[in-house]
């Protein structure tokens, strides 16, 4: 009955259109003689995420995102985990239609170069009847690159000829994701010989800014070489959405975490980390 009840919630999850976060779920560690010390390596993959128009854009989003941490998580009581990350990652962001003074509608790609990523968070759980547990997890994360590749495109559909793609040079400028969150979740734990799977479905509130902080590039349009500067700011455009994922515990210190969204956010998140 309890095995039939988790894959019921895996499926649940799996027909949901999640419009949730990139950044993973974190769940408590029940402390020994009051304190747990984990440690291991996350690694965070978002395919597409879309953010709210700018100006006249068309379409504005996350063409990819991707991040490898190292975590360190401090359980002092169930209720009550601390835990940190830093890394590197990189973040592309695609602006389609966006209006250019004196050039017209271009669509943009600015990419990011392997740069700092760090946060940390506070998650924690209760037991609850027939083995299920619930809890929370809020986070910060964040990550700001120097641009160092601009993709400046024109498309026609009347004149296809017309249409180009180009490089920009003297790249300047920059991109930084902040992202905050909070989650609710229910878990099922599925015990077997030296392992434990636990599927859990969560409900989950974010707030990404991207910022385009004074990206600057030139580039030959409109018959000349043309200097375009473009400083902006987007904010995703849902910020509710629900999150599916599969943790498995074997010999009670390997712990590997695998975590999907899907809909306005395709993701897959993974990480795996040693239980001390």
């Amino acid at each position: 009955m309890q095995h039939r009840t988790a894959w019921a919630m895996l499926t649940a999850g799996l027909l949901i259109g999640s419009t949730a976060d990139a950044a993973m779920v974190t769940l408590p560690e029940d402390p020994r003689s009051g304190h747990r010390l984990d440690v291991g390596i996350d690694y965070e993959n978002t395919l597409r995420r879309t953010l709210g128009s700018i100006d006249s854009s068309s379409e504005n989003g996350i063409k990819r995102y991707y991040a490898a941490y190292a975590r360190i998580q401090y359980a002092a009581h169930p209720l009550l985990n601390a835990y940190a990350r830093i890394g590197s990652g990189k973040v592309k962001h695609r602006l389609e239609d966006l209006f250019l003074s004196k050039i017209g509608q271009r669509d943009l790609l600015f990419e990011s170069d392997q740069a700092l990523a760090w946060g940390g968070g506070l998650t924690g759980g209760v037991p609850l009847p027939w083995d299920f547990k619930v809890g929370y997890d809020v986070a910060y994360h964040t990550l700001k690159g120097d641009v160092e590749r601009v993709i400046h495109a024109n498309r026609d559909p009347g004149d296809p000829l017309v249409g180009f793609s180009r490089a920009g040079s003297n790249v300047s400028g920059s991109l930084r994701w902040q992202e905050y969150q909070a989650a609710a979740w229910i878990a099922h734990p599925i015990e077997l010989d030296q392992a434990k799977l636990i599927p859990y479905l969560g409900a989950k509130w974010s707030r990404l800014t991207l910022n385009d902080d004074n990206v600057q590039y030139n580039v030959t349009d409109a018959g000349s070489t043309q200097t375009v500067l473009v400083d902006k700011t987007s904010h995703n455009s849902t910020q509710w959405g629900a999150v599916l994922g599969l943790r498995l515990v074997y010999d009670k210190r390997l712990v590997v975490v695998v975590e999907g969204h899907e809909g306005d956010d395709e993701s897959v998140i993974g990480s795996v980390h040693w239980l001390f």
